[in-house]
């Protein structure tokens, strides 16, 4: 994919925009996310079911796990065991959903940038990265719906306060920084809007990150699936299922035992 493309991939997103974020007519069938029809509201926020999509159906299995430097990720794509993303169990959820649809276009489009022998195999040229960031962030925020969440916070306003920002960006489930460089896209800031910005929201995006961080499972459910489904079909024995899951191999024989092998459909 070249240069040039890019550049056109950016100028459709930017096309028949705005030149300053305005509210929505109130007769526009974009303002208000109630007036699209409900079975397109997940079509339209992605992000909302980005990590169970990705597991349950292109069926990638996903690990959580802390490891230095915090703000890295990475996935691999092996015809034996598949697909695997990992993803950096100290960045804050936003931050990690960011890295899951950015590693997502990497295993999309493993075999067009992976070739055997090449140190494009093991490590990203710049090029394929900028594009994993596009990705990512049209991915998570696609244009219209950022426009419905934009207007919905001006309202009769004619400029966002740091709050509607941080709203916004909560509603779309990723970071405040990752939302200023997509509203830059879709709303043609000029160079240097999103610096000026994200300077000024520095202390205000440091608070919000301090907030309570979310669970983590410690496998992905996906690994969890298939190790039970192994065990049923008598692929594994009991003592690695427990080893797999870290669990007592007494806790297993329990559960099985009040597991019904009958089913009905």
């Amino acid at each position: 994919m070249s240069d040039r493309k890019i550049k056109n991939l950016s100028a459709s997103i930017r096309r028949n925009t705005p030149q300053a974020i305005t509210p929505a007519k109130p007769e526009s069938p974009n303002s208000s996310p109630v007036q699209m029809a409900p079975e397109f509201w997940l079509t339209f926020w992605p992000e909302l079911a980005l990590l169970r999509v990705v597991e349950e159906i292109c069926k990638i299995k996903v690990f959580h796990i802390a490891f230095e430097p915090s703000g890295s990720a990475a996935c691999t794509l092996d015809a034996t065991f598949g697909a695997a993303i990992l993803l950096n169990a100290k960045n804050v959820r936003r931050r990690r959903n960011f890295d899951l649809a950015h590693e997502l276009f990497h295993l999309l489009t493993w075999k067009i940038f992976r070739r055997p022998g090449e140190e494009s195999f093991t490590e990203a040229s710049a090029h394929e990265e900028k594009l994993a960031t596009c990705f990512a962030r049209n991915l998570l925020m696609p244009q219209e719906p950022l426009r419905i969440a934009i207007n919905s916070q001006l309202g009769s306003k004619t400029t966002l306060t740091f709050d509607d920002l941080f709203e916004v960006a909560r509603q779309f489930d990723v970071s405040v920084d990752a939302l200023l460089w997509q509203m830059s896209f879709v709303f043609n800031r000029p160079k240097g809007w999103v610096s000026e910005n994200s300077e000024k929201l520095k202390g205000q995006i440091a608070f919000w990150d301090q907030r309570q961080s979310d669970t983590l499972p410690l496998r992905p459910l996906r690994f969890d699936a298939l190790a039970a489904e192994a065990l049923r079909k008598g692929y594994i024995s009991t003592g690695r299922y427990a080893e797999y899951l870290g669990i007592t191999c007494i806790s297993v024989t329990a559960t099985t035992a009040n597991q019904s092998h009958w089913f009905i459909w």
